[in-house]
């Protein structure tokens, strides 16, 4: 994150503080390797921001896999069915297997970063574990440590 400064102008009794327009916060992008943690209903939202954590520390998903997608291909304004398939296509098959990870998801960015040049397409690893209580939806498990144990 940025940090906001202030600086003060003192003239006379008058105070002023000045606050430069250009702060803002920097968001971190994951890289291959990193572990993330998301909130467990946003884990399989194609455009939610994750927070990069360090791997000894709980955390449900591991970045495997990023794709910069060519400005021209408009990803961000395909259908979701067409996204899926292209993501399906780029993100597996995974070059391995793993002892411990089992899903893979994937997270483009939304249409205001694909505008500001954000072309990435990641991909995941996650932990599921079918349902006891008759669902149908996956429960996605979080875990310590580095998992990723694939290319």
């Amino acid at each position: 994150m940025g940090s906001i400064w202030k600086r003060t102008l003192t003239i006379g009794t008058l105070a002023i503080l000045v606050f430069p327009t250009n702060a803002v916060a920097v968001e971190k992008v994951p890289k291959i390797g990193n572990c993330l943690n998301y909130v467990k209903s946003e884990v399989f939202d194609q455009t939610a921001i994750p927070k990069i954590v360090p791997c000894s520390g709980m955390h449900n998903s591991e970045v495997y896999r990023l794709i910069l997608l060519k400005d021209s291909s408009n990803f961000s304004q395909l259908s979701q069915l067409a996204q899926n398939s292209i993501a399906e296509n780029l993100c597996t098959p995974w070059k391995g297997s793993s002892k411990f990870l089992n899903q893979w998801t994937y997270k483009v960015p939304n249409i205001s970063k694909w505008k500001s040049g954000d072309l990435q397409l990641r991909c995941e690893a996650i932990k599921t574990v079918e349902p006891t209580d008759g669902s149908t939806l996956l429960i996605v498990s979080t875990w310590k440590g580095k998992k990723l144990d694939f290319k």
